[in-house]
């Protein structure tokens, strides 16, 4: 009878447990999508890391938000969702790569760096793309910026294989206040 009893407790705290999770789910009011291409050059260094870079970059976050009717003002925080690198036109083995960081910096003058994605280290058979961690910080300081310069930083294991044709895609998830 004393077993019974333990598993009639174990299972209660594990409800109460299952139902304490159960929360308020934060709804995104609008989720922004950038793709940049660049080329990764055959031949770069294992021993550097490359830094590719975008200048004044737009992330056109405002103009979003209008569409969506709602006011810059009213924005709680800014959050990293999904980031992929892949191959524009080929089938690459993205083995070679061991580390990749895409950072904004502001163009204020102060240089302030942000991590939005990150993979470090990129595991071995990733295959067609390498799917970015999102970083934690809330992005809203640096992402309603006009402008600020992006950096896709690369560090690879062995040489590039060829001149690779790259698509970076970058997706956000905007939160109001609520």
């Amino acid at each position: 009878m004393k077993i019974w009893n333990c598993l009639h407790i174990a299972a209660l705290f594990s409800v109460i447990l299952w139902l304490s999770a159960c929360g308020k789910e934060d709804i995104a009011v609008a989720n922004v999508v950038k793709e940049l291409d660049f080329e990764i050059p055959a031949g770069l260094s294992t021993i550097e890391t490359h830094t590719f870079f975008f200048p004044s970059f737009v992330f056109g976050i405002e103009e979003i938000l209008a569409q969506q009717g709602v006011d810059a003002a009213d924005i709680d925080r800014i959050s990293s969702r999904q980031g992929f690198i892949t191959a524009r036109f080929d089938n690459i083995d993205w083995d070679f790569v061991s580390r990749v960081t895409i950072e904004a910096v502001k163009l204020d003058g102060t240089g302030e760096r942000t991590e939005l994605f990150y993979m470090d280290p990129v595991p071995f058979n990733v295959n067609e793309q390498i799917e970015l961690f999102p970083s934690l910080p809330n992005l809203k300081d640096i992402l309603l910026d006009e402008f600020v310069n992006l950096e896709v930083k690369m560090r690879f294991r062995n040489f590039s294989p060829t001149n690779i044709d790259t698509r970076l895609r970058l997706e956000f998830a905007i939160f109001d206040e609520e």
